[in-house]
């Protein structure tokens, strides 16, 4: 799954990727950010250069997925992950990156607290958001979590405002 926030001449993409963490075990899912910078060259032809390509997980039997993100004017990207694994139910994390930084403030936003099966299969969220908030200052995300309500797992979206 690809996402993409730009503002002036950068692009900041976000994607999953195959990670192993541990040799011999199982593999996980992790996110590239690359961040590219465009402009007009010599002639007017159009330019492009990926400045930077960060990699992030959160480690062993932990999947990484569904990835939103958006980007300020200091170039600042907000960041919101929904995660799982055998040991961590569907959950939604949120992080700020820096330029020519790693993903810093990890914080998890939406705990979840269940297995949730689908129509017979274990699944994990579809849906997760990220955008500028209009002050120009700070990031709303939206992910997923599995809680429990009336008795049953079920899927419940949470909403949080992240500030640098």
């Amino acid at each position: 799954m690809l996402q993409v926030a730009g503002i002036g001449n950068t692009v900041i993409g976000q994607f999953t990727t195959v990670c192993n963490f541990t040799a011999g075990t199982v593999n996980e899912s992790c996110t590239r950010t690359p961040r590219v910078s465009i402009g007009i060259g010599a002639g007017g032809v159009l330019t492009a250069s990926i400045p930077e390509n960060t990699f992030a997980g959160f480690g062993n039997d932990i999947y990484v997925h569904h990835p939103s993100i958006a980007i300020d004017t200091a170039l600042r990207s907000g960041s919101t992950w929904e995660f799982n694994g055998d040991n961590f139910r569907l959950s939604s994390a949120a992080m700020i990156k820096n330029v020519n930084a790693g993903w810093t403030g990890v914080q998890t936003y939406a705990p979840g607290s269940c297995s949730y099966a689908g129509g017979g299969t274990f699944r994990s969220g579809d849906y997760s958001g990220a955008q500028l908030d209009p002050s120009l200052f700070g990031f709303w995300l939206a992910g997923e979590q599995a809680v429990t309500l009336s008795g049953s797992c079920q899927w419940q979206t949470r909403i949080a405002r992240l500030t640098p």
